[in-house]
């Protein structure tokens, strides 16, 4: 793989904290989260299990959980150990996902299998990066672009929609693979046990390809990488040299004071805000009353002698949440482009990350902010 090509993984450890990024960059083992450690696990399985389909073997359980157990040790000595005291509750889900996978391959009726594992490299803007398909299978004249997923619970159809590694396999899956111009893409959800499929709009292909591409263009222009806290925090193994976390630990005891008095006039604020929002509450239930009142009784205005109360009626259009079958038909008049308007959070945002037009960067002016976020630990 070309040095400048990026893998899904370290993508998403960029968004997840850039500074846990930039460390692993530079170590020798790069870490790995038990559940991504899992993941890897289970798919290069089945890779191997795939492998032997092609070749006209039927798979049963006991091969397949010999091949996991082989692929356990093998990836154990590639990379950090998973901690002993997540290791059973790992290889239990391991092995369900492996259960289900020779169900789900032996079932009735199944698509044909065309190949397994293959990795290609597509470009977006800034850069290119890997893609990984687990298997490709042919139903009927329609190719079906499979990706296992071995995480725990179920997902959602509307969730998986969202998949932006597995939309840009099928844009590399489209332009390499003979006769797959016409394409589903399936998730098999291995620890519950079934499978999701999407015929995927190309609209949403492209908008996938413009945001990877948005952050391999924000990594590569990056000159610091901040720390950004989030749920993964308590498993990151940079956890006890992150600034984020150091103070808790130390014996510090002006920074302690400090955030006290900060959090005192909060919590005054927030006080006062939660005050404004029942007198508005109130307000707005008199505001009703005096709606019906002046209505039964024919009034466009009520006056108490101080102030006066003007009633009128319009209408407001509420579009629903989700945007995307109006978007849509916007494309399809050819009324979209009228009708959109600038994002500037999103283009304040790129010149900030240097990924901006150098044009627009030049027009704008940039500011040094200081800002403290409190909020109260759990």
């Amino acid at each position: 793989m070309a040095e400048s090509t990026f893998t899904f993984r370290s993508l998403q450890r960029f968004e997840r904290c850039p500074h846990a990024y930039r460390l692993d960059q530079t170590e020798a083992d790069r870490v790995s989260l038990p559940q991504e450690f899992l993941d890897t696990v289970v798919r290069n399985a089945a890779a191997a299990l795939g492998r032997r389909r092609l070749n006209g073997r039927v798979i049963d359980k006991d091969t397949a959980m010999s091949v996991f157990w082989n692929t356990w040790d093998v990836q154990s000595g590639l990379q950090p150990p998973v901690p002993s005291a997540e290791k059973s509750e790992l290889l239990k889900v391991g092995e369900r996902c492996m259960a289900n996978y020779v169900r789900l391959a032996s079932r009735f009726c199944n698509d044909e299998l065309v190949a397994c594992d293959l990795r290609g490299e597509i470009q977006v803007p800034g850069g290119s990066v890997e893609v990984r398909i687990d298997e490709i299978s042919s139903r009927g004249g329609v190719m079906v672009v499979t990706r296992y997923i071995s995480e725990p619970g179920i997902r959602t159809k509307a969730d998986l929609e969202n998949d932006r590694e597995m939309f840009l396999a099928l844009r590399w899956a489209r332009e390499n693979v003979p006769g797959a111009d016409r394409c589903l893409v399936q998730w098999k959800l291995l620890h519950p046990g079934f499978e999701i499929e999407s015929e995927v709009p190309d609209f949403k292909v492209d908008a996938a390809v413009a945001e990877v591409g948005r952050t391999v263009s924000t990594i590569r222009a990056s000159r610091e990488f901040g720390q950004r806290e989030g749920e993964h925090c308590a498993l990151c193994s940079y956890r006890e040299c992150c600034p984020r976390f150091t103070h808790g630990t130390s014996g510090d005891v002006g920074g302690r004071e400090l955030v006290s008095q900060y959090a005192e006039f909060q919590e005054k604020i927030d006080a006062l805000r939660q005050r404004m929002e029942m007198l508005e509450a109130q307000r707005d239930e008199v505001g009703r009353r005096l709606i019906d009142y002046a209505d039964s009784h024919g009034y466009t205005a009520l006056t108490d002698g101080t102030f006066k109360a003007t009633v009128s009626h319009l209408k407001k259009a509420e579009l629903p949440k989700e945007k995307s079958a109006v978007i849509r038909r916007l494309r399809e008049i050819g009324r979209l482009e009228e009708m959109s308007t600038v994002n500037y959070s999103r283009l304040r945002a790129d010149i900030v990350k240097g990924i901006a037009d150098p044009d627009i960067i030049a027009m704008a002016v940039i500011l040094d902010v200081d800002r403290v976020n409190l909020r109260r630990l759990k």
